[in-house]
This record gives C-alpha cells, structure tokens and sequence, in this order.
C-alpha cells in the first residue's frame, strides 16, 4: 500500500461525520456509571461463583507467589527481606493490573457479545 494511499485512508477516517458517533458514544459510555456497577458485580459474581475462597483467590495466590519469589530471589541476590520484598510485591501487583488489563480489554466485547445485541446501550460500557 502506497504512503500516499494510507494518508488518504487517515484523512478521510478523521472527518466530522466521523467524530461524531464515536464521541457521543463515549460520552454515553462515561453517563452510564451505575450500569458499570451492575455488569462488574454480576462478572465477578459469576466467575467466582462456585469457589470457596471467592474474590480473594487472586490475592491469596499473588501473596504466596511474592512470598515464594521474594525469598528465593532474596537468598540468590543476598538481599534483606524487608528493603526487597515490597519493591517485588509493587511491581507484581502492576504487572498483573497491566496484563490483566491487556488480556480482558481485547476481549471486552467478545464477552459482551450477548449483552451488546441486547439493549440499546453505548458499545463504551463495555469496555
């Protein structure tokens, strides 16, 4: 594809009648907070559903692996507990927010799929 061509494609994408749908969209997106609420309650709800442990399985899992990691990298670095172990646990709980992030983002409307033919709703909200 010619660079000619391409820049065609992104000046004709980024007109008015364009922006405009996507916008609003957004914006209704953003005005339907409590909808957000009700649609994460009910996904936690139902992944968690037949677990004992619930929403707290990631927490427990990711403390025994920061525990487990910590004292490993700790005695092959010669490092003090208590000066590593809380960089280590951050930068766990980041990297998992950043990847969780990533992962279900770019599913979000494949999950939704049957909520999206549903309702007249923003496609933001699922997001």
């Amino acid at each position: 594809m010619s660079s000619f061509r391409l820049a065609a494609q992104l000046a004709n994408g980024l007109n008015a009648h364009n922006f405009h749908p996507a916008a609003s969209g957004i914006w209704g997106g953003l005005q339907g907070r409590s909808l957000w609420g009700t649609m994460g309650f009910q996904d936690i709800r139902q992944r968690y559903r037949r677990s004992v442990v619930g929403l707290s399985w990631w927490t427990i899992s990711m403390g025994v692996m920061v525990r487990a990691l910590g004292l490993l990298y700790g005695t092959i670095f010669k490092q003090e507990a208590d000066d590593y172990l809380p960089y280590l646990s951050s930068g766990f709980v980041i990297w998992g927010l950043i990847a969780s992030l990533l992962l279900e983002g770019t599913g979000a409307y494949i999950m939704g799929k049957g909520l999206i033919k549903q309702p007249a709703a923003p496609l933001a909200i699922h997001v």
